[in-house]
């Protein structure tokens, strides 16, 4: 007997579906069966297609990436401290040579170092990142506060001293700032102050949370 594909060679054994006789070369084994190619073909087609992981959408994907990628927190602190400090040296400096204290500023200031905490977190979602912002633009307007008294300190002791005084460095005021800065916070800083601080902290805050909020919404 004569495989039924491959009329010139011998049948080596039969299809256990179709009983045609098969050589060597045709027969599959599927199972415990032996089987020719045709059947095989067929039993492949009426199979069902094995389940497969559930599709996933490209805003699933999105959100996804987003959230598997943690945030730079040490970026973040460090470009917000930069920020704080930066804005700090200006505000004392502009107070300093002109005399006037405009606290809306604290909350420009607050503004910036939320944004300055954005950029070095990379626009990454991070839960701790309003947290972050608002503590350092709290850093941020008290440094300048200490900043402010040491240059005062230290215009009050050349007064005094006169020429005798020469230069006070920095170290030098900002000793006297930190010495002063408790009894300043106590008796010098009104409510109206505390009010533009604590706006300036909540820009601190509002920043890296309107980030997180916009992040989660697309």
């Amino acid at each position: 007997m004569n495989c039924s594909v491959h009329p010139g060679r011998p049948a080596y054994t039969s299809c256990a579906r179709c009983k045609s006789p098969i050589c060597m070369d045709c027969e599959v084994r599927m199972g415990a069966e032996t089987i020719c190619r045709s059947c095989l073909a067929k039993a492949r087609d009426a199979s069902p297609a094995e389940p497969g992981p559930p599709a996933v959408g490209t805003d699933q994907i999105a959100v996804q990436a987003a959230t598997s990628e943690s945030p730079g927190y040490i970026g973040a602190i460090g470009a917000g401290l930069l920020v704080a400090i930066v804005c700090a040296v200006i505000w004392d400096k502009v107070v300093f040579y002109t005399q006037y204290k405009a606290g809306f500023v604290s909350i420009i200031l607050g503004m910036l170092v939320g944004g300055g905490v954005v950029l070095g977190a990379n626009k990454r979602y991070g839960p701790a990142l309003p947290i972050v912002g608002a503590v350092l633009a709290a850093v941020g307007i008290l440094l300048g506060e200490l900043l402010l008294i040491g240059d005062i300190a230290g215009k009050m002791v050349e007064e005094l001293k006169g020429a005798e005084a020469g230069h006070i460095s920095i170290f030098d005021k900002l000793f006297v700032a930190i010495k002063v800065f408790p009894l300043y916070i106590r008796e010098d800083m009104g409510f109206l102050d505390w009010v533009f601080v604590a706006i300036g902290v909540y820009s601190g805050y509002k920043v890296p949370a309107r980030m997180m909020q916009s992040e989660g919404e697309g």
